[in-house]
């Protein structure tokens, strides 16, 4: 709904449609040294053999869902709605499991905070 002063509301929870085994990426906002995006899992994990190695520090906020990220040096999270977690830059994590009877809804931001 926008408003006169060009406000508009949002909802992380609508159009919430995700395939099983499908991620569906959706930025927020972007800007020269931030991202704010929302993402939708369905059972999704990362590629076998692939890691993430970000370029920022990330929050990461599941919203919704359970999930596991697994880090290189062999520790591993799990997570439930509510969690949060912040990943430090270049540290390399991957996603094992996202749950599929609810879905995963996440809210994760970019930037520099360490």
């Amino acid at each position: 709904m926008k408003y006169k002063n060009n406000v508009t509301i949002y909802n992380m929870y609508e159009g919430v449609k995700c395939c099983k085994g499908a991620e569906i990426f959706d930025t927020i906002v972007k800007g020269k040294a931030f991202k704010i995006e929302k993402i939708v899992s369905n059972g999704a994990v990362s590629p076998e053999g692939f890691w993430y190695k970000q370029k920022l520090d990330e929050i990461v906020f599941l919203l919704k869902g359970r999930s596991k990220i697994s880090f290189y040096n062999g520790e591993m999270i799990k997570l439930k709605s509510g969690d949060y977690i912040l990943i430090p830059k270049n540290v390399k994590h991957r996603v094992e499991y996202t749950s599929t009877r609810s879905k995963c809804v996440w809210l994760c931001v970019f930037g520099k905070f360490l």
